[in-house]
């Protein structure tokens, strides 16, 4: 069984898209079973891949100890789109065994309507407050990882989006400078209500790799990436605008998969337990 599961842990991380195919298509308590297998990390990567309602039906069946790890690990807006397809109940129980930083970022995401910027976007991103010295921002980037990526977005007292300034501008900057006389004011922005034909219609992105989103306040809420508009191209073109949203949705779940099936009924068939039952009831 120990054999099994790391067979199953590599095939999960080297052909994430592929074995989330292959969890669609088992019954939920066979898939809960398979996901109970597998370490959280694995799982969230797994999440970006499976369709929300499904990922619903099959963690309904696992310990929400185990849901809370594994979308704590997915991208936030992956996670969120699953959150927002549960039940009310189901939803607020989940949420409740995040920690408390982690609970109110998804309860951030979660007030805005799926599909548009304010649900799609990315709120872990490196703010540095307006009038700091360029040694201080040049601090916050180091300690930053994940959220440091091109942009450092300035924000006022009361988070409203000032300015932005690339990683570059800043690091040849005078350490003693202020970080946002380095920066530009005239910043183009996403509504967090944007739809998408918005998001992928804004001229921003012509010369931009990351669009800021922000409330009807102007306050800075994160951002929409590239690599998210990229899918939003592919899906919309692929899509017959007659059909609406819900097919799009659908369509993106189904990115990138060409099957592993034959692979994995193999692997379910070494043994009995858990992998192995989960073949006799797909």
């Amino acid at each position: 069984m120990e054999i099994e599961a790391q067979l199953l842990e590599s095939l999960a991380s080297a052909h994430s898209a592929d074995t989330a195919r292959l969890l669609e298509s088992m019954a939920p308590r066979s898939a809960a079973e398979v996901v109970e297998i597998l370490p959280d990390d694995g799982c969230g990567k797994l999440l970006r891949w499976l369709s929300p309602l499904t990922a619903v039906q099959i963690f309904e069946l696992v310990p929400d100890a185990k849901v809370a790890g594994v979308l704590s690990r997915a991208r936030d807006d992956v996670s969120a789109s699953v959150l927002r397809t549960a039940k009310r109940e189901v939803r607020l129980r989940w949420l409740e065994t995040f920690d408390p930083k982690e609970q109110r970022r998804m309860r951030a995401l979660l007030q805005y309507p799926e599909g548009t910027a304010g649900a799609l976007m990315d709120p872990q991103v490196l703010t540095v407050a307006e009038g700091s010295s360029v040694r201080d921002a040049l601090a916050s980037v180091r300690h930053a990882h994940q959220g440091a990526f091109y942009y450092v977005y300035v924000v006022a007292e009361d988070n409203r989006l000032v300015a932005v300034l690339t990683l570059a501008q800043m690091v040849s900057a005078r350490e003693n400078d202020r970080v946002d006389s380095h920066a530009t004011r005239k910043v183009k922005t996403l509504s967090a209500l944007a739809s998408w034909d918005t998001i992928v219609a804004h001229p921003g992105w012509k010369s931009l790799h990351s669009l800021p989103v922000v409330d009807t306040s102007g306050r800075f809420l994160g951002v929409v990436r590239y690599e998210l508009l990229r899918k939003l191209e592919q899906q919309l073109a692929e899509v017959d605008p007659e059909e609406g949203s819900a097919r799009t949705g659908a369509a993106l779940a189904e990115l990138y998969g060409v099957g592993l099936r034959a692979l994995f009924a193999w692997l379910a068939s070494l043994g009995s337990g858990p992998v192995g039952t989960t073949k006799g009831q797909s």
